[in-house]
């Protein structure tokens, strides 16, 4: 199920939530507001329902858990992803995915992926910590978990350096949907350097399922509370993307992003929280 359309969204900077559209435009106005132009014919986010545009000032407190960081780690900005490698959506804000890339930007020239951008311009530049948490959707398995298994396997091997480069190689390879075959997780593998049979033994002894449940539990949560705040009406879906201001408790009182939205909406954020 995707997001129903909207547009005029007027939200404040602690909320995103345009999970259909590509923003145009993005403008911090003097009382703090966000204004997003849009155009709304683009699905932006899986398994979610309609966003709620009415204008709340809510935000939602969220757990960095003992997932990868990628970046430094005291950078001044925390940014946490729920994703899934097999949500094609998750795919064009990882800029991997070119056929939805290149239909969001058929209908908005200025629209970039997210994560490429970020990663030049905010995470390896030392002010942004990225952090991946797991959210493999059911409609997307067994392909969905067996990934994310296979990515936490990575870091059991090399830290939170080989997941990150197993985490760009899956999403590179990943054919979405659910239709991934099952041997390009050891493909992946490969091409980063890992010890092959280790590797198998982690995938199939599934010992990181524990952790990947805890991530949609921990999901579930905070899409629970998105509805109980009114912030969405019926819950989230992937990719949903939280920010902050770091904090020193593992923590933080998230800003909700959700949806592929361009690079510029993620920008103005940080460069707002960056300039407080």
């Amino acid at each position: 199920m995707y997001m129903a359309e909207k547009s005029n969204l007027l939200v404040p900077a602690s909320i995103v939530v345009a999970g259909l559209f590509i923003a145009t435009a993005v403008i911090l106005s003097n009382n703090g507001l966000i204004q997003i132009g849009q155009k709304p014919e683009t699905a932006g986010t899986a398994s979610g329902d309609e966003t709620n545009t009415d204008p709340v000032s809510q935000t939602i407190k969220v757990s960095a858990d003992d997932d990868p960081v990628l970046g430094n780690q005291d950078a001044p900005v925390t940014l946490i992803e729920f994703s899934d490698y097999e949500c094609p959506y998750c795919g064009a804000s990882a800029g991997t995915n070119a056929d939805l890339i290149s239909q969001f930007k058929s209908q908005d020239p200025n629209w970039k992926p997210a994560y490429p951008e970020l990663l030049k311009n905010y995470i390896e530049t030392g002010k942004v910590k990225y952090i991946f948490r797991d959210m493999p959707l059911p409609f997307h398995d067994p392909a969905a978990t067996r990934e994310a298994m296979a990515a936490n396997c990575a870091r059991d091997q090399g830290g939170d350096e080989a997941y990150y480069k197993y985490h760009d190689e899956l999403f590179k390879l990943s054919k979405y949907n659910g239709q991934t075959p099952a041997d390009v997780i050891d493909t992946a593998a490969g091409t980063i350097g890992l010890d092959i049979d280790a590797f198998k033994s982690c995938v199939s002894s599934e010992k990181f399922k524990d952790e990947i449940n805890k991530d949609k539990e921990d999901f579930q949560r905070l899409s629970n509370e998105a509805v109980s705040k009114k912030m969405v009406d019926r819950g989230l879906g992937t990719p949903t993307y939280f920010i902050d201001k770091s904090t020193d408790f593992n923590e933080i009182d998230g800003t909700l992003i959700s949806g592929s939205q361009s690079y510029a909406v993620f920008s103005s954020i940080i460069e707002s929280m960056l300039s407080e």
